[in-house]
């Protein structure tokens, strides 16, 4: 018996056409869900991903989509990384000016602590 797969190798992922209004509503809900997107100091882009373990460390619940009613809240570790997985799936299809757009606004940017950082170099 052979296995298929659904799911196209991560290579030759399609970006989806540009649009930022669904880049940045998923952006805004992947980090009220505790996601983060840093940029290294090297310039690579990153993504955290949150996972329930952290919260139940910290001693706090769940976070919950925004404006989310008690019903409609995650009942468990399993459903948060549910959507949190969906979240990722469309911000790694966005297209590269999405994701640029969204680094540019909300990403961390990581400086190494052994060099000077000059916010005046930048403006060169």
């Amino acid at each position: 018996m052979t296995k298929k797969s659904n799911s196209e190798p991560t290579t030759e992922r399609e970006e989806w056409p540009e649009c930022p209004e669904l880049a940045a509503i998923a952006a805004r809900l992947f980090t009220s869900l505790g996601g983060t997107f840093t940029i290294g100091e090297n310039g690579q882009r990153y993504t955290g991903n949150p996972e329930p373990c952290l919260f139940r460390m910290l001693g706090e619940a769940l976070p919950a989509l925004p404006g989310a009613q008690p019903h409609e809240g995650f009942l468990n570790g399993d459903e948060y990384r549910g959507a949190v997985k969906l979240l990722n799936y469309v911000l790694r299809r966005t297209s590269q000016a999405d994701r640029d757009m969204i680094f540019d606004a909300i990403g961390v940017v990581g400086i190494h602590p052994s060099k000077p950082f000059d916010f005046r170099d930048m403006l060169k």
